[in-house]
């Protein structure tokens, strides 16, 4: 889990504010955002998991809205982590955007 702080107001899931810091679940994630010069990674918020994400997943998982889960989805390259999450997500609270969104992630293309 990487910790980033927003450089401008932008919307990514929710309405994010200038200057406010929230998580994003990958480095991967972290970058792109900091890549389109939205964010300033501040750090990890906490170690690192063999799925890029600070442990528990499934609990960390869980807690995001349906919106962030979407749009990490669409960032997420890696089908080991996508599976991970769809297995979370359908032994969680199963929502049918999420599950949609991460089946066609590991759709090929």
């Amino acid at each position: 889990m990487y910790e980033v702080e927003a450089l401008r107001s932008f919307e990514h899931g929710t309405s994010r504010k200038r200057g406010e810091r929230f998580p994003v679940a990958t480095k991967l994630h972290a970058e792109m955002l900091e890549g389109k010069r939205l964010v300033e990674i501040v750090g990890k918020a906490g170690e690192e998991g063999a799925a890029g994400l600070s442990e528990p997943f499934t609990v960390q998982f869980l807690e995001r809205n349906a919106a962030e889960i979407v749009a990490w989805a669409g960032a997420v390259g890696d089908p080991a982590q996508l599976a991970e999450a769809l297995s979370a997500e359908q032994a969680g609270k199963a929502r049918k955007s999420v599950l949609a969104a991460i089946e066609s992630a590991l759709q090929p293309e």
